[in-house]
């Protein structure tokens, strides 16, 4: 659908009207988020005025609850109803209906009912039909399938996942916590009750403390199982500030190749193989009328009313084929085109493991090296240690050496004298 114009002021009203809706229930879902990304686009609202209308819907939020969640009907009903103060009918229902294109909310407001509440008349013809009416529904479909919502919705449940695992984790850290006071509690608790019934004596002392120790891992069970009521007892109070933590959470390529492995993929595979059986089965309905054919004319039964029935019917599962191929071929070239980018993003995360393998190999390497320099510079440290001390040794000869030379004559002399 072409861009429609719209007034400044009209677009002030619309995004001042989607905040207020979006905001009532104290709540900003990712669906929502992604129905005001898409609305930004087309709104192009200034950016000063965008934080003037997000202030003031605020100040008119303050004290106001509202549990119902955001409706994209309401939301164009309100919309439409401003609109017919300064458009004429048809304009009021061309931007309803652009409106609605624009936030891609055919998930929670499908384009068939927006056209009935509003009484939208469709003048515009398709730019292909099907004689087949399912091929024709299944053409529609394929125009019409809003992917974005499809990855709003898995985010959404990749979040979920996530806050699960979170408050599991944190469940189990209190449980843990739990072990230690459960015990000493029983412990002391069961101590105390011996003491009291047996009497305070050295011989009862030592058996209470033994008894309090086997009954204390009870009691750290008990500790846990009380500790995991009350946290499960308030789990959204849990939940909720780790959920807010995802608020801005954005998938990674790991997560969004799994969208397309386990939605987008396989639901065009299904698809394919959805025409493939209806080609398949206009080919045997076509062999099987021209069977039923031969066997007329061999039994020489003249029956033009059967016949022409048949002729149709293998007219019919013909056009049937080649439409089918023809949806086929469109399928194939929509997988096409988005598999150019499933290998772009393929391409980028091998080259970011490459890159994070050199960088590992890097560090491998550089560790090596600190190891060998530093076994270097452990050995050059001691060698210049052990080389001073040779030094200073070595000097020490040397000057006695010299000075048994220096005294060698009187070492003769006296050798001589000794003899």
């Amino acid at each position: 659908m072409p861009e429609i114009k719209i007034p400044y002021k009209i677009k002030e009203f619309i995004l001042m009207t989607f905040l207020f809706e979006a905001g009532k229930d104290q709540v900003i879902s990712l669906k929502e988020k992604a129905y005001f990304r898409n609305l930004s686009l087309i709104l192009k609202i200034k950016k000063e005025d965008f934080f003037t209308i997000k202030a003031q819907v605020k100040e008119s939020l303050e004290g106001f609850s509202d549990p119902q969640k955001f409706s994209p009907k309401a939301f164009l009903q309100q919309i439409h109803g401003r609109l017919q103060l300064d458009f004429k009918e048809s304009e009021s229902k061309s931007i309803i209906l652009y409106l609605h294109q624009s936030i891609k909310c055919e998930s929670e407001y499908s384009k068939k009912d927006l056209i009935l509440d509003f009484n939208i008349s469709q003048n515009i013809p398709s730019k292909k039909q099907f004689q087949n009416e399912e091929l024709q529904d299944l053409l529609h479909e394929i125009s019409e399938k809003d992917w974005e919502d499809e990855l709003t919705s898995f985010q959404e449940q990749i979040i979920d996942r996530k806050v699960s695992d979170d408050v599991s984790r944190f469940i189990k850290n209190e449980e843990q916590k739990a072990l230690k006071p459960g015990a000493i509690t029983t412990f002391c608790i069961t101590l105390l009750i011996y003491l009291l019934v047996s009497g305070f004596s050295l011989i009862s002392l030592t058996v209470g403390i033994f008894f309090g120790l086997f009954t204390c891992i009870a009691g750290a069970g008990i500790g846990v199982i009380i500790k995991r009521y009350l946290l499960n007892k308030d789990y959204l109070l849990i939940s909720s500030p780790i959920r807010n933590k995802y608020e801005s959470y954005a998938m990674n390529a790991g997560e969004l190749l799994s969208f397309w492995d386990s939605k987008v993929e396989l639901y065009l595979h299904y698809k394919k193989e959805f025409l493939a059986d209806k080609i398949k089965q206009a080919s045997q309905t076509t062999g099987e009328c021209r069977k039923v054919l031969y066997e007329l004319y061999e039994l020489k039964e003249d029956n033009l009313e059967i016949e022409e029935k048949l002729k149709e019917q293998i007219r019919q599962m013909s056009i049937v084929s080649e439409e089918a191929s023809q949806m086929s071929q469109i399928i194939q070239r929509v997988e096409d085109q988005m598999m150019k980018k499933v290998y772009e993003l393929k391409a980028m995360i091998q080259q970011e493991k490459l890159l994070e393998k050199q960088q590992y190999d890097r560090e491998a390497l550089s560790s090596k090296i600190n190891q060998v320099l530093g076994k270097g510079e452990k050995i050059n440290a001691e060698w210049s240690k052990e080389k001073t001390e040779l030094k200073s040794q070595i000097s020490g000869m040397m000057s006695t050496f010299q000075k048994q030379i220096l005294h060698t004559k009187d070492l003769v002399m006296a050798e001589i004298e000794l003899k």
